[in-house]
């Protein structure tokens, strides 16, 4: 792992645990949340990819952001951590929206995330979709 990746990551971390408009019941996962803005990133493009970027790995290569969370994600899903840890990425996507086949890969590829076609327009039944 690279170490401007690494300081990309702890200050994103830092930014975000910083900002004043968390309470003190807040609790929330830096690297959660930069996995979920990451596969977003693998799917963006333009202005919306460059603010992504910026946000959670300013000045590292699309490439090297992908290869990051995927390592971490391995080590955090190996048993060589003497903790117990499981995480699910998933991508919920409308019912009948067509992604290019290279997203998908990619999500599969980085991320072992599963993707799952929900009807958003049925916001009820969309909010209490299970893992």
């Amino acid at each position: 792992m690279s170490q401007t990746m690494i300081r990309s990551q702890a200050d994103f971390a830092l930014n975000l645990l910083r900002d004043g408009s968390l309470n003190s019941s807040t609790i929330l996962s830096p690297i959660s949340i930069s996995i979920a803005l990451a596969m977003v990133y693998l799917g963006a493009k333009e202005n919306t990819a460059a603010q992504i970027r910026n946000t959670i790995a300013k000045n590292i290569s699309e490439e090297e952001i992908h290869a990051h969370f995927s390592s971490v994600l391995t080590l955090i899903n190996s048993n060589n951590l003497n903790v117990t840890l499981e995480s699910a990425n998933r991508v919920y996507v409308q019912n009948n929206f067509k992604l290019l086949d290279s997203y998908i890969e990619g999500i599969k590829k980085h991320y072992s995330g599963e993707l799952e076609e929900i009807n958003f327009n049925q916001a009820s039944a969309a909010a209490n979709v299970r893992f």
